[in-house]
């Protein structure tokens, strides 16, 4: 069994700064800035800064768009029935080719950015929809979570998230979460 090591933090999603609850395999690095942009929002202007994320950021903001569509022409039956099918025929976490790793840590890193500045609505199930489909043209399977916030006497609260293997990929803070849909 490989050792287990935990993760650094990687997003914001769905407004919660996050820290992950969850661990990867030792040797997979889920990095904090796949890009090595550093924590300035001013990394664009760097010298290549923008040739480095454009590519992330235009396929980011296409699958926002593609996974905004979908949400309001589909059912939830066929969301789900999607979901299934591409948990069951990409590769799985554990089967990872030497790039899969690298591509999820960068789609962690792109989608919830560009959701915060897209002109349309881009809340967690959007984001896990959009980074779900991106990853399955990659080949790589993910699972998108419905869970139910937990607690005493809270209001009810719906959540999104996509899992590659054990790890969050969007969605933030799960911790307050119970799974319902997987």
């Amino acid at each position: 069994m490989a050792r287990v090591t935990p993760a650094r933090p990687i997003l914001k999603g769905c407004g919660h700064a996050w820290h992950s609850p969850r661990s990867v395999p030792a040797g997979i690095a889920m990095d904090s800035d796949p890009f090595h942009l550093r924590s300035s929002d001013s990394y664009a202007l760097s010298p290549g800064g923008l040739a480095r994320i454009a590519p992330f950021v235009a396929r980011a903001t296409l699958e926002l768009a593609r996974a905004r569509h979908h949400f309001e022409q589909r059912n939830p039956a066929t969301m789900l029935a999607d979901n299934r099918r591409i948990a069951a025929a990409h590769r799985q976490h554990d089967q990872a080719a030497a790039d899969d790793h690298a591509m999820v840590s960068c789609v962690a890193f792109a989608m919830p950015r560009v959701a915060a500045r897209v002109p349309w609505r881009a809340d967690c199930l959007v984001q896990a929809l959009a980074a779900q489909r991106w990853l399955a043209a990659k080949g790589i399977a993910t699972q998108l979570v419905i869970g139910a916030q937990r607690g005493d006497g809270k209001p009810f609260g719906a959540h999104a998230w996509l899992t590659y293997g054990e790890h969050v990929v969007v969605g933030g803070d799960i911790d307050g979460y119970a799974p319902l849909v997987e």
